[in-house]
């Protein structure tokens, strides 16, 4: 492994000569997410962590799909090396991010301060799918000798298929909980078993991290007002009815019935209404 400052070689000839701009934004994006994922939690609140969870994954594809999005003034012709890929069948909103032909896959492999040398992937359909990217299996040995692991690819979806025949996989596994971001690396390596090992062929070395998220569109909710602060609906003012007396009329008649309302004038539309 490389220091966390220095700049990997193999780094550097996968993304040329902006490898360190790469480097800093998908730190950024890693700390901005996890920003975000415990502001969730905190809001949330309970005892389970089941809010920091669902807004983790995916929401570190969606962040790093935001931080590279972004254009910086000084820098303008960056973004014209990123290519944004919607797998058929991932999440709608979301794309995968391809620079200068380094497809971008990062994921959560441990919430302890842990290796990458222990890192494992899922070994879902899309996990297998993105093995096309990825380099041969190494040869590997045991006690009948050298032999070489079956690759894990499979048939890859058409948005997937339609990128360059080149295009390498480039693996950012990062440890994190609920109490806050560990570490992150990245390396080029292929999955070789069912249980999700990774062989790696480059790296894996430490990810920079920013000290402070720069949270873009991250807002907590101000202060509510508790529900006992507030009025409640028959907390106002009553209302006073107006009362009137019986004219003198009606107390003078006590046979007739009293009128408490003025009936109103039926018009007439025809002259023989009136006759009957």
């Amino acid at each position: 492994m490389k220091d966390v400052q220095g700049a990997s070689e193999w780094a550097a000839q996968l993304l040329g000569d902006r490898e360190a701009e790469v480097r800093k934004r998908i730190g950024q994006a890693i700390r901005d997410r996890q920003e975000r994922a415990l502001t969730c939690q905190d809001v949330a609140g309970g005892s389970t962590r089941h809010a920091y969870g669902g807004a983790r994954y995916p929401g570190f594809h969606e962040s790093l799909m935001e931080e590279f999005a972004r254009v910086d003034g000084n820098d303008v012709r960056f973004n014209d090396d990123i290519t944004f890929v919607n797998p058929d069948g991932f999440f709608k909103e979301i794309d995968l991010v391809c620079y200068r032909g380094a497809l971008l896959w990062p994921f959560r492999f441990s919430d302890r301060d842990v290796s990458a040398e222990r890192a494992k992937l899922s070994d879902s359909r899309l996990v297998r799918e993105l093995m096309g990217f990825a380099p041969p299996p190494p040869p590997r040995e045991d006690l009948f000798g050298s032999w070489v692991p079956q690759s894990r690819s499979t048939d890859m979806r058409p948005r997937l298929a339609a990128l360059p025949a080149d295009t390498k996989l480039l693996l950012i596994p990062f440890s994190s909980n609920a109490s806050g971001l560990l570490k992150a690396y990245w390396g080029v390596g292929t999955l070789i078993d069912d249980q999700g090992t990774i062989a790696w062929s480059d790296g894996p070395d430490p990810l920079p991290l920013p000290a402070t998220p720069v949270r873009r569109g991250l807002a907590l909710l101000p202060p509510q007002t508790h529900p006992t602060d507030l009025p409640s609906f028959d907390s106002g003012a009553q209302p006073v009815p107006e009362l009137f007396s019986r004219p003198d009329a009606d107390e003078k008649n006590p046979g007739l019935s009293p009128q408490s309302e003025k009936q109103e004038h039926q018009p007439l539309t025809t002259e023989e209404e009136n006759e009957n």
